[in-house]
């Protein structure tokens, strides 16, 4: 089973706990009930289905980590940013494309 995490406001989180609650629901049924049924009816042909379903589930659309280097990357994306001279340099330097 995949784990999805998301960093929402607090309030967001609220008004989300809220609702699931008020259908008699927990969050992770009313998100997914929420999400899915929306991209379905976006699809108004069975050509558009197919081709959503081929894009969600090709095997070129994913690809699968061993544990360790799941691990790694988790680690990696909850890190506290490394400092970089050269890229805080770079972002405050004005482009060819901004205004003189």
């Amino acid at each position: 089973m995949a784990r999805l995490t998301l960093d929402i406001p607090d309030d967001t989180h609220r008004k989300l706990k809220t609702l699931a609650a008020y259908f008699g629901m927990s969050m992770k049924d009313f998100l997914i009930s929420r999400a899915l049924p929306s991209v379905e009816s976006r699809t108004s042909d069975s050509h558009d289905a197919e081709r959503l379903d081929n894009l969600l589930f090709s095997p070129e659309s994913s690809f699968q980590l061993s544990p360790e280097s799941w691990n790694s990357l988790n680690a990696a994306l909850e890190a506290p940013p490394v400092r970089n001279a050269a890229l805080a340099r770079l972002m405050t330097t004005k482009g060819v494309l901004d205004e003189q």
